[in-house]
């Protein structure tokens, strides 16, 4: 978001009373450290925002719809991730920013990037549906979402971290690379 329009937070502070959630900048480095595992250091490091605001959503998944329609009027996507919805610009997601990371390369290369993505979440879906290997990695705590018009979107068989590592072998060894 620009630096003239409303903030994510002041856009959100009035939705208190009508939603139950709890965004990052609402909580103490201690609470992060409980909630997702992260060390004292990495948890004040996320905490540190520029473009977007998770939270912890709590309230009913069509509470979350009412939210997003509200917010959209303002340009404000919310999207839902592993664990966290994610307030942010309607501009700012993981599609344009792998893009444009494809273009700096390209710009610098002569031979030609193929991108990967690996995801396992609503807020993914755009860059998984954008990547040359698209990868969805299982969660142990919700269902895969489905990437449209991409029957080629590899499924992890692992959870998580071995779920990702697992699909990063899987392509270099698909490259020649191992």
């Amino acid at each position: 978001m620009d630096q003239h329009e409303p903030s994510l937070i002041a856009l959100t502070n009035d939705k208190q009373d009508q939603y139950t959630f709890k965004r990052f900048s609402d909580m103490t480095w201690q609470e992060l450290v409980a909630l997702t595992g992260l060390n004292e250091t990495n948890a004040k490091l996320a905490m540190q925002r520029e473009f977007t605001e998770p939270m912890v959503w709590t309230d009913s998944n069509l509470a979350l719809r009412i939210f997003r329609d509200d917010l959209a009027k303002f340009d404000v996507q919310v999207q839902k991730g592993g664990r966290f919805a994610h307030l942010m610009g309607k501009n700012c997601d993981k599609a344009n920013a792998m893009q444009w990371l494809k273009t700096v390369y390209a710009e610098q290369s002569d031979e030609e990037i193929t991108t990967m993505a690996l995801g396992d979440g609503e807020n993914d879906v755009g860059m998984l549906s954008k990547a040359d290997i698209p990868v969805v990695i299982r969660s142990p705590v919700h269902a895969p979402p489905e990437i449209p018009n991409r029957s080629d979107a590899w499924l992890s068989d692992a959870y998580g971290p071995e779920g990702w590592a697992q699909a990063i072998n899987l392509a270099l060894t698909k490259q020649g690379i191992l």
